[in-house]
């Protein structure tokens, strides 16, 4: 099976951005993926404001599919989503549904274990 790491990354859609990769229609591709801080984060002690917020919501690709020509339809079936290491949440003063209950930024690291993500309980 085709595989593509999560080292070829970009941030924006954009008309010249060049493919990571080429395969065929109907082909089988693995893709590595990020979080959506590139995973800058390594530990409850990084904070929110060391992030570079240039390198946030990263995708893997781009994935040239050939055949496809501009205005195509493609329909992808996904086989399997595997959760894989640590994962960070973020609680932002000011940022998402329960902003006016946050009032200090924290980032907290969520391990994966055995096919379950558990929050610490501390």
């Amino acid at each position: 099976m085709t595989q593509l790491s999560n080292e070829h990354v970009f941030y924006a859609f954009e008309p010249g951005l060049e493919p990571a990769i080429r395969i065929e229609q109907g082909q089988k591709l693995t893709l590595e993926l990020k979080d959506c801080f590139s995973n800058q984060f390594s530990s409850a002690e990084d904070e929110i404001d060391s992030l570079d917020w240039d390198r946030i919501n990263p995708a893997t690709g781009p994935v040239y599919i050939e055949g496809v020509k501009a205005g195509d339809i493609v329909r992808i079936h996904l086989d399997t989503v595997a959760v894989t290491g640590h994962t960070t949440m973020a609680a932002i003063p000011g940022e998402g549904a329960l902003s006016e209950f946050i009032t200090v930024a924290e980032t907290t690291i969520i391990e994966n274990k055995a096919d379950s993500i558990v929050l610490p309980t501390e």
